[in-house]
């Protein structure tokens, strides 16, 4: 087994990696014995996305986004002298990036789906990736929208069932924005 301190939550944790998954069921009840509760993937979730964190699938599509729309500005070494794939394109877009990762804040009956339409007086901007209602926050999601949009307090609307409703772009992460907890 590997011990991970990490947390997919965003959250300090800690992650067990199986080498043999047939011990799973004998570690569950040592885990669970030792006075641990089990919780669903819905609660881990809700801190994902309080905590901003990129699910591949959900917020991420393979090919079709830039790390700028992600914020990941500070991972990209346009600067350094080594070439690889895509640099020249990521240098294109470093002084002006197209999109950006946010939190909107929304009140509805219902939550709106992954992947529902963002929109601005009636056009298509961005999307929102993932939708939750938060305990803490009431309810959120993550969207990717175009930079000239991503201010805190800039309004949008977000598709729900045939209809939209307002949402408002909030801090990223909205929950421990510093990342304390996690390095604690």
């Amino acid at each position: 087994m590997y011990l991970s301190r990490t947390g997919f939550g965003g959250e300090l944790g800690y992650e067990l990696f199986l080498t043999d998954p047939s011990d799973a069921a004998e570690l569950w009840r040592a885990i669970v014995g030792a006075g641990a509760t089990g919780f669903g993937a819905e609660a881990i979730e809700i801190l994902r996305v309080e905590a901003g964190l990129i699910v591949t699938d959900y917020d991420y599509e393979a090919h079709q986004r830039s790390p700028y729309d992600f914020n990941l500005d500070r991972m990209i070494a346009i600067d350094k002298d080594v070439d690889f794939l895509g640099k020249d394109a990521l240098k294109a877009q470093a002084s002006s990036p197209e999109n950006r990762f946010v939190t909107l804040r929304y009140e509805a009956d219902e939550l709106p789906e992954y992947g529902a339409t963002v929109s601005k007086d009636g056009a298509e901007i961005g999307v929102l990736t993932s939708p939750t209602d938060s305990p803490r926050f009431g309810k959120i999601g993550l969207a990717i929208v175009p930079t000239a949009e991503a201010r805190k307090g800039n309004t949008v609307d977000i598709a729900v069932g045939e209809g939209t409703i307002t949402g408002t772009v909030d801090d990223l992460p909205i929950y421990d924005t510093e990342k304390t907890r996690p390095r604690s």
